[in-house]
Order: structure tokens, then sequence, then C-alpha cells
């Protein structure tokens, strides 16, 4: 099964759920009334109707918002499109669709009724059940992703770094984009994106891309600090400097701190989070 997602805050909108729940059921059972409105709130079949589709749309809008919450949990609509678009639908819409029929047949069977022989119920009634439910699957996945931007952002303010003077002529600081590198006789331009950590060895400051080469940096780990962003890198312990996409999974370890795993592989093991900054850690990779 796939590892627990970040999690989002939660979808408040228990007020919205319950509002949609008597407005569809109010829908509904007019889908299945005849004359006019007056005279039908003076009968009990009225409230029978209205009270039973009320029953089945909590138990459609209590259903379909659990599901997304668990698929929210282990199937990311962004990481697993594909397979969370197929869980959606089965369990978002087909599942759902096919407890109100279950439901409704059984109401419908307490009247002495068949609900496919007897009514009109497949014909007015449940094809507006179902794009309800449709609707109500596309609801959740806006609010999805305004949720996900949202965290975003708030992840970006907290973690963007203030911007200060630099010397003389008012100057603010600007994050690097590529740092040039020296091999042999060469100068070479190694983007930040392809970087995934910096690290201090034996008196010495290197780099690590992507592809696992190393190279020496004159700067020190402040000054690198200083100059990368604080969305993508994240200063693990004194001696590492960490790209986000660099990180492949993290372990308790003792007195509060982490165990990291690279991706390269770190040539200094274990690479320990350390246990003040384990807790901001885990704020940055949560995102």
């Amino acid at each position: 099964m796939n590892q627990p997602n970040l999690q989002l805050p939660g979808y408040k909108d228990r007020g919205l759920r319950i509002f949609a729940a008597v407005a569809g059921a109010l829908m509904a059972t007019e889908f299945g009334g005849a004359g006019d409105i007056l005279p039908r709130l003076l009968s009990w079949r009225f409230y029978a109707e209205f009270g039973s589709s009320l029953v089945i749309a909590l138990v459609l809008v209590e259903l379909i918002a659990y599901v997304t919450r668990r698929l929210d949990r282990y199937y990311d609509w962004k990481k697993n499109p594909v397979p969370r678009t197929a869980l959606q639908v089965v369990f978002g819409v087909l599942l759902p669709a096919v407890v109100d029929f279950l439901l409704a047949a059984l109401y419908f069977r307490l009247f002495g009724m068949n609900i496919i022989e007897d009514t009109y119920y497949l014909v007015y009634a449940f094809p507006y059940i179902v794009s309800l439910i449709l609707l109500f699957n596309l609801y959740y996945l806006v609010y999805y992703f305004i949720l996900r931007s949202t965290i975003f952002e708030r992840k970006v303010r907290q973690l963007r770094p203030v911007e200060r003077n630099t010397g003389g002529g008012g100057r603010k600081r600007k994050e690097k984009e590529v740092f040039v590198v020296s091999s042999g006789a060469k100068n070479i331009p190694v983007p930040v994106e392809g970087i995934g950590y910096f690290y201090h060895d034996q008196g010495h400051n290197y780099l690590c891309t992507f592809e696992g080469k190393r190279h020496l940096v004159t700067w020190s780990l402040n000054k690198l600090e200083g100059q990368l962003s604080r969305e993508r890198f994240f200063r693990v312990n004194r001696k590492m400097i960490v790209n986000y996409k660099a990180c492949k999974h993290f372990e308790p370890a003792r007195y509060g701190k982490l165990e990291l795993f690279l991706e390269p592989e770190a040539e200094i093991q274990p690479v320990i989070v350390s246990q003040g900054r384990a807790r901001r850690f885990k704020e940055w990779v949560e995102r």
C-alpha cells in the first residue's frame, strides 16, 4: 500500500454538506412527487419521502467526504493522478450511486413497490442524484487544489528569506541560480536545481549534483545558506545543506534527532538532522 501523503488540514465544510444534503433531498422529493407543492406540504407522504431522501443524501455526502479524505491520504492527485482518478470514480462515484439505489429500493419496498417496475425512479430521480454525486466529487477536487495551493503559499512565505541590504546602494539579497565551480583548468556552471546537497568534510566544502558529481566550493556553508532558496534547501546540521528533492526518506533517531537518507547517497554517513532542527525540518518537508 502507498505510504501516507502529506496531510491537508481538512475540509471544513460540515455546514455545506448538511445544506447540500437538505437541498438535494428536497429536489429528489420533488422529482418523485406529482401536483402542486402546497397541497403536498400538507400530506404525510411528502414528509416521509423527504425524510428518507434526507437520510440517503446525508449518507451519500458523508460517504463521498470519507472516501475523498482517505484517498487524499494515500493517493495524491498530483503524484498519482491515474490511480487516484480510477479510485475516485469507483469509490467516490459508483459506490455512492449503488448505495443510493439500494437505499431507495429499500424505501420503496417498505411501501410494497418495486423500484424498477412500479416507479420512475431510474428515469428521473436517479440520473439527477448521480449528477449531484459527480458535482460533489468535482467540488472536492477543486477544494483539494485550493487547499494545497494555500498551504504551499503559506509555507513559502514562512520559508522565504527576508530581503535585507547587503551594503551600500541599498541592494537587496538575491538568491543564486548558478554556482561556478572549478575542475582543473575548467570553470563549470552548476545550476542550483541540479544540486542535491552541500556538505563539509575534512576542512573543505563540497557540492554534490543529482548525477553524483562532487565539486569543491570556496564558500562557507553559512554563506551558502544565505544564498539559497529556503523553500528548496534546508540546513540539517552544521555540516550539511540538503535539497528537498534529494531527501529520499528519514527515520527517527535517538534523542529526538532524525536520520536522513539522500539520493544520491552522501559520503558522510549517517546524515543526522539535529534535535534543534528536527521539528522545522518536518515542517519544511510537509509542503
